[in-house]
């Protein structure tokens, strides 16, 4: 049986009527890609559920909710966790709120996830995309879901956030720029503004000293200027386990495979209000001098 893919899982989420009195979850699958930006879209419109009137994925799907519609489920039923947590406040507030979930997180380790491209791997990657969430997104919740699949050996995280999106991080800090012959931070579209963002155009304060001066985006890399957090966390699971990353952030979407680097354009209803990151991590560990290789790697290509 075919294994659907990231793409394929978050698709069903765009094929979800949106302009309806409801939010019609009947045909949305519980993966991670699909599930969590249709629970941020039921609760940022406010509207009622509709769930599926198939009793096993209406329970499953309830149950990820947090509503229990047959209390006599077996003890033993496996239960992956939902975490829907604040993350706003003052930056004490902020660093324990993270905290938390970073704990949470840690403790999926005691379900076994740590097969799944090694313990390092696993908190490496993790680690990068809460990073990104606390230093760039001006979040103030935030969404995690996984779901592990052992028959197939393979396991799904997806981590949401309701911030300025990346496109609209680029655009907060394109002004900075303005007079310069080279403003980093242009795109012509969102899916633009996600190929930069995971080949290391950064908006941390570091990379942007660094840019005073700079002429071309051939003096960035060749200048070793750029960032290289997300690039390696997706050339680790990518090249390294081939595994899949979806990142889908405003109007843009791009799925990375080993294969395949794939950008579309959203529009209309499916325009996401926030940034979603997915990750397939395979069942298997990587070796230890992995790392030392992905940092050298070549940038990862597009069609920009």
């Amino acid at each position: 049986m075919k294994i659907s893919s990231l793409l394929e899982n978050y698709e069903k989420y765009l094929a979800m009527p949106k302009n309806l009195n409801h939010v019609d979850l009947s045909d949305i699958s519980t993966t991670p890609a699909s599930i969590i930006p249709s629970i941020y879209f039921l609760n940022f419109s406010s509207l009622p559920p509709v769930f599926p009137s198939e009793y096993n994925a209406r329970i499953h799907l309830k149950r990820i909710l947090g509503i229990y519609e047959d209390s006599n489920l077996p003890e033993n039923s496996i239960f992956f966790p939902f975490i829907s947590e604040k993350i706003g406040g003052n930056e004490k507030n902020k660093a324990r709120n993270l905290g938390k979930i970073d704990k949470r997180i840690s403790n999926l380790f005691n379900k076994g996830y740590e097969q799944y491209g090694g313990i390092n791997t696993f908190r490496y990657v993790l680690g990068e995309i809460l990073s990104n969430v606390d230093q760039n997104s001006e979040a103030n919740r935030i969404y995690i879901y996984s779901e592990m699949y052992s028959k197939r050996r393979y396991l799904d995280i997806g981590i949401l956030d309701n911030g300025i999106t990346i496109p609209g991080k680029y655009e907060q800090s394109r002004p900075e720029f303005a007079d310069k012959d080279i403003n980093p931070y242009e795109f012509e579209n969102d899916c633009e503004a996600i190929y930069k963002a995971i080949n290391g155009i950064s908006t941390k304060e570091g990379f942007k000293r660094a840019m005073e001066g700079i002429s071309s985006y051939e003096d960035i890399y060749l200048n070793d200027w750029i960032g290289y957090g997300l690039n390696t966390s997706i050339n680790l699971i990518t090249e390294g386990l081939g595994g899949s990353f979806l990142i889908a952030s405003r109007g843009g979407i791009c799925h990375l495979t080993k294969k395949e680097k794939k950008f579309i354009k959203a529009e209309g209803d499916n325009i996401l209000n926030g940034t979603l990151v997915c990750i397939r991590f395979k069942r298997a560990k990587l070796k230890k001098d992995f790392m030392d290789y992905i940092v050298d790697h070549n940038p990862i290509k597009g069609p920009f």
